[in-house]
């Protein structure tokens, strides 16, 4: 059975993320898809949004133990409203798309950076990447081959 990268995982190990352009919240259903509808119906909301008592943290369970992650400096009391809705969205896409997964996703891109030269992705687009998975793939394991063979 194939499973293909997501496009965050593509964009962010083919160094794709750090362009005025990206936006985290236009990937994070690829990850995350209850988060995505959750800030999506945040962002639509017809009401005055501190109804919902949001503020700019985020709690998580972290073995057995709630930890509690501001998205900004005083974020635990900094209320989302109709006027800052929508950067509170992108914090929290930009949360869960970059700081929670930052150990894993560094350790695979180090690993992939060894075998591949993060110039030639570069080349292409985060759809073209996806696309042709499977040519780098079998590029990964030749090239790994290869270097076990000589050593």
């Amino acid at each position: 059975m194939d499973v293909p990268f997501a496009s965050f995982f593509v964009s962010q190990f083919s160094g794709q993320t750090g362009g005025a352009l990206y936006s985290w919240l236009d990937e994070l259903a690829s990850l995350d898809r209850d988060l995505y509808r959750s800030l999506t119906l945040v962002k639509h909301y017809k009401g005055d949004i501190r109804e919902l008592e949001l503020t700019f943290s985020l709690d998580e369970d972290v073995l057995g133990k709630l930890v509690t992650h501001e998205l900004i400096t005083g974020g635990r009391t900094t209320a989302v409203t109709n006027q800052n809705k929508i950067q509170y969205i992108h914090h929290m896409a930009h949360y869960r798309m970059y700081h929670q997964i930052k150990e894993q996703t560094t350790a695979f891109i180090k690993g992939f950076r060894s075998i591949i030269n993060p110039e030639w992705l570069s080349l292409f687009s985060t759809p073209e990447v996806i696309i042709q998975e499977h040519l780098l793939i079998f590029i990964c394991s030749a090239i790994y081959d290869w270097n076990i063979k000589i050593k």
